[in-house]
């Protein structure tokens, strides 16, 4: 379906923008300046797990960027910040973007069937109560889950809401992580802690909403275009009016790409670059919950090779496996395991392999066993 474009669409073919992607991903070459141009790139690194999104960091930075340095980052430079943001998952983002992602993801209307607030177990008035009293409790001083749990119960006069907010998916704290009024601190130990943002980063200024949604989904569309406003909804879940609206104010910022047949938007610079490149033959091992997968699973049967193998990446639970490219094509997955002192890493192509794949692969499987300090054993399976 064509979009409601301002100019005739750009044609590209799939080899030419996952080509682009990958370059914009800095999976072609090394990223050379640092954490955070990179978490701002890609619009937050997927931090469901953390340990995924310091393997995500490292692989782009061509191992310069180790776990720790993305730690200090965190808990001691405070140069990025870990909130729940797209989807309500959790993201790295730059600690100075902040204030636009809230005043973009605070805009959400926070729609709740009956349904939603039977499930966790909430009334509305629970919920007025929550988003009233966690804001007053948080401060710059990290506390606990448990702290806050029982705190913010007691403050509100509702004990029941203490086992509420001890769940560890934070459904019941996530719109006021959307409006930049919660975030996590440095864990204590295995525990995490949560932050009041403004106190804990300092400076923030604030930015009106219109022109952070429009911002986002600028940077949204050069990371993981072309998306069409169905996507974008998804991806995003803010309101649609509301990016519709962004769209429209952006202009010719943005183009209409036509994908073999896929109409989406991306930013003008980004179409011409695509346009300009031809197919990748990049060959990466990604860890798990890698941005590159996340971003690209509304679009998942355009990089898999029969429709019937997403289920092999995007598995029940929401778990993304890791994944082996060629070209920016899914073209199998692997798993690892440490046990008796070594690395077993098992590789499961989909089906024939490009010449010349199969070695660079077990070259990205050496990286990777560098990456976890201990020796490598291979191994080649079929699905």
């Amino acid at each position: 379906m064509r979009l409601r474009a301002r100019l005739p669409a750009v044609t590209a073919t799939w080899d030419q923008v996952l080509a682009r992607r990958l370059a914009g991903h800095s999976l072609d070459r090394p990223s050379t300046d640092g954490v955070v141009p990179m978490a701002r790139r890609l619009c937050g690194i997927h931090a469901q797990i953390g340990s995924a999104a310091e393997a995500a960091v490292w692989l782009r930075s061509g191992g310069a960027i180790r776990p720790a340095d993305v730690r200090r980052a965190l808990a001691v430079d405070r140069t990025l910040v870990k909130t729940w943001t797209l989807r309500g998952t959790l993201h790295l983002l730059p600690a100075e973007d902040l204030p636009t992602w809230a005043a973009a993801l605070g805009s959400r209307s926070f729609p709740r069937p009956r349904s939603w607030y039977e499930y966790h177990g909430v009334t509305p008035e629970d919920m007025a109560a929550l988003e009233r009293v966690v804001p007053e409790v948080l401060s710059g001083t990290p506390i606990t889950r448990e702290e806050l749990a029982t705190t913010v119960a007691a403050r509100a006069g509702r004990p029941y809401l203490a086992e509420r907010l001890r769940s560890g998916w934070g459904a019941v704290l996530k719109p006021m992580a959307a409006r930049g009024q919660l975030a996590f601190g440095p864990p204590d130990g295995r525990t995490v802690t949560f932050v009041a943002p403004r106190e804990w980063l300092g400076e923030w200024k604030p930015v009106e909403p219109a022109r952070a949604v429009a911002d986002l989904v600028r940077a949204i569309l050069d990371a993981y275009g072309p998306f069409g406003l169905d996507e974008l909804t998804r991806w995003t879940a803010l309101d649609r009016s509301v990016l519709r609206a962004a769209i429209d104010g952006l202009g010719d910022e943005l183009a209409e790409l036509d994908t073999e047949g896929h109409h989406g938007w991306v930013t003008a610079a980004r179409a011409a670059a695509v346009t300009s490149i031809g197919p990748s033959r990049v060959v990466r091992l990604l860890a798990g919950f890698d941005p590159y997968v996340v971003g690209a699973l509304r679009q998942l049967d355009r990089l898999v090779p029969a429709p019937e193998l997403k289920s092999a990446v995007s598995r029940t639970s929401g778990w993304i496996s890791p994944v082996l490219l060629d070209g920016g094509q899914i073209v199998g997955t692997w798993t690892q395991e440490s046990t008796g002192g070594r690395l077993a890493l098992t590789i499961t192509p989909f089906g024939q392999l490009r010449r010349g794949v199969r070695a660079a692969a077990e070259t990205e499987a050496a990286r990777w066993s560098a990456y976890a300090a201990t020796p490598l054993d291979l191994t080649w399976t079929t699905p």
